[in-house]
């Protein structure tokens, strides 16, 4: 009977420590993150990344110098089955139907696979483009890790 409580109480001690660990792990990293560090590198006067390959729901190549083409516009970094992301995209589908965005050219860019894309833009009547960044490089390089993220970019770039 001895050994089995000796053991019970390592058990114990182990799992305290592992919790221990974890919380403080928690609360310095929550004490070193800098609360007003961007949610991207595609912060307000950064240069828009040119040099990615994407890819249109044919897998034909686009890179991402050419998706904008010089014009700018509004870049919609999102992911297929996440609830925010369909809202968002209704609503601006709902802007280009009235008419309210004929100026400003709207791009997506999903971490899904191009396959996908076009059942989902038929699916929810979607007329603007959505390219795939499937191997994660565009949105891993620019630190993308929440969606959805709108980036207006201007025709400079930036």
């Amino acid at each position: 009977m001895g050994k089995s409580n000796g053991s019970a109480v390592k058990s114990v001690v182990t799992v305290v420590i592992i919790f221990a660990a974890a919380v403080g792990g928690v609360y310095f990293g929550m004490r070193l993150k800098d609360s007003n560090a961007p949610a991207s590198k595609l912060e307000v006067g950064a240069l828009f990344p040119a040099g990615f390959t994407v890819f249109d729901e044919t897998a034909a190549p686009v890179t991402t110098a050419d998706l904008l083409g010089g014009k700018g516009g509004v870049v919609l970094l999102l992911e297929l089955g996440c609830p925010p992301c369909k809202e968002m995209t209704e609503k601006w589908q709902a802007a280009i139907d009235s008419g309210f965005t004929k100026e400003i050219p709207l791009y997506g860019v999903t971490i899904n696979l191009p396959m996908n894309i076009r059942p989902y833009r038929l699916k929810k009547h979607l007329t603007f483009p959505i390219y795939s960044d499937s191997l994660n490089l565009f949105m891993d390089s620019c630190d993308v890790t929440n969606y959805p993220l709108q980036v207006v970019v201007g025709k400079s770039g930036k």
